[in-house]
């Protein structure tokens, strides 16, 4: 009779001792769990929040950059319309002067660069920048050319201003991910050994 009661005593413990480490480990894993859920749902919140304000700030972005550009060739070269005789071929020329043209071009740079530096997306800013101008320009063009040979020059000022804006945007584009800091959202959980009963 007492080595039976001896091994109901030593049985009574044992699972006493189970119960009590799996309660320890559902205890220590459960925080964690709870962290991990909170940090995701976190993420998740703060990543559509942020979604939906860059879809309204790139939006603006872009219809500001396409005003701009406008503005920019209004500015440099809309309001020269009188062309220049050279006296030695005899044949007109401009109307632009190429201080004008250096000047609307480094001011089409400055705007490109604000735009990325102020977090425009490169694509959107380079084609909102290329279409903006090419609009105003087409415009004036085909109002003073009869022969339909402005369409050329829309062909011709398109690519050129895509092709630099597409270079200038990739060099910024590479840069932006150079410099930018890589953030580890991975939750930390105790380890498998802190998980281990004792």
């Amino acid at each position: 009779m007492f080595r039976l009661f001896a091994v109901r005593s030593v049985m009574s413990e044992n699972k006493a001792q189970s119960h009590t480490r799996i309660e320890r480990t559902t205890t220590m894993n459960t925080p964690a769990d709870h962290r991990s859920t909170t940090v995701d749902s976190g993420l998740r919140e703060s990543g559509a929040s942020s979604n939906r304000r860059g879809l309204l700030f790139q939006t603006g972005a872009a219809v500001t950059i396409m005003v701009l550009s406008a503005l920019i060739w209004y500015a440099w070269l809309g309001w020269d319309t009188e062309r220049q005789l050279n006296p030695t071929s005899g044949e007109y020329t401009g109307p632009y002067q190429v201080w004008q043209i250096v000047g609307c071009g480094a001011s089409l740079i400055l705007l490109l660069v604000g735009a990325l530096w102020a977090g425009t997306r490169e694509v959107l800013a380079a084609a909102a920048l290329t279409v903006g101008f090419t609009i105003v320009w087409t415009a004036d063009a085909a109002r003073n050319d009869d022969s339909g040979l402005f369409a050329v020059g829309t062909i011709v000022l398109f690519a050129g201003l895509a092709a630099a804006s597409g270079v200038i945007a990739a060099i910024a584009f590479g840069i932006r991910n150079r410099r930018a800091p890589r953030v580890d959202t991975t939750p930390s959980g105790p380890s498998e050994a802190s998980n281990r009963p004792s």
